[in-house]
């Protein structure tokens, strides 16, 4: 079996897409020295999660697939040699989507997800807030990889279809918030409920939640691995932008 390093990286996110990009190149950077070939980022960590409600802002908010974000985004993967897996609020015609990409190491495209469990927006919000309907998987060196976002993983006809795609890894980009978030309240019992919740998949997962602050209810971060019997391998507390180096072998 052949080793492989992968970056978990809870990234700040604001709404300005400019500094994030900054940030996510930075990190990118970053990885690559130490060696890294896949680099995960969170849920909408390009363009931010705001969700006003407010869909004019929203859909100025959004980038194109492919667009001038999408596409430095090409560039870095390529440059650098690396994997990125990152997620951003997609426009698509009049719809938005909660989305994810696969870069490979040539900067094209390799896997593309939309989000399925619809509580990413508010019930009330109007029918351009939209959901995807496919999970497939591609074959990396790493292995076999699929996407779920944030609250895909709770439902149980996604679960169904991540069973059914058989990953060797399931890539989780998240912007978990909570209204009075404390460190003692995710240790004690929040993380648990994540890593039942991975043991009922079956598949080792990588969660990497965003880092925001000056919201209402702002993501608070944190990044784990989590083995398909629900065993913490690795992780870094939340509360704080950080950077996780995780190895693991090739399926």
């Amino acid at each position: 079996m052949q080793d492989h390093k992968v970056a978990l990286v809870s990234l700040f996110v604001t709404n300005d897409i400019k500094k994030n990009f900054i940030r996510i190149k930075e990190a990118v950077e970053d990885a690559h020295k130490k060696g890294c070939e896949l680099i995960c980022f969170p849920e909408c960590s390009l363009t931010g999660l705001v969700m006003t409600n407010d869909y004019e802002y929203d859909f100025g908010l959004a980038e194109k697939i492919s667009g001038k974000a999408t596409d430095g985004l090409s560039e870095l993967a390529r440059k650098y040699d690396v994997y990125i897996a990152i997620g951003l609020l997609e426009r698509d015609g009049e719809r938005l989507y909660d989305s994810a990409l696969l870069f490979n190491n040539e900067g094209k495209i390799v896997l593309k997800y939309r989000r399925i469990n619809p509580q990413w927006h508010r019930t009330d919000s109007p029918i351009f807030y939209s959901e995807g309907s496919e999970l497939q998987s591609i074959h990396i060196p790493l292995g076999k990889v699929a996407f779920a976002i944030c609250g895909d993983i709770f439902d149980e006809k996604v679960v169904a279809m991540i069973q059914n795609e058989k990953p060797d890894y399931l890539i989780v980009p998240l912007s978990r918030s909570c209204e009075k978030f404390s460190k003692e309240w995710w240790n004690n019992e929040e993380k648990g409920v994540y890593a039942q919740q991975i043991a009922k998949i079956g598949i080792e997962s990588f969660l990497i939640n965003s880092f925001e602050s000056g919201f209402k209810w702002p993501s608070f971060g944190g990044t784990m691995v989590v083995s398909k019997d629900g065993s913490i391998i690795a992780e870094t507390e939340p509360g704080a932008p950080s950077f996780l180096e995780f190895q693991c072998c090739r399926r």
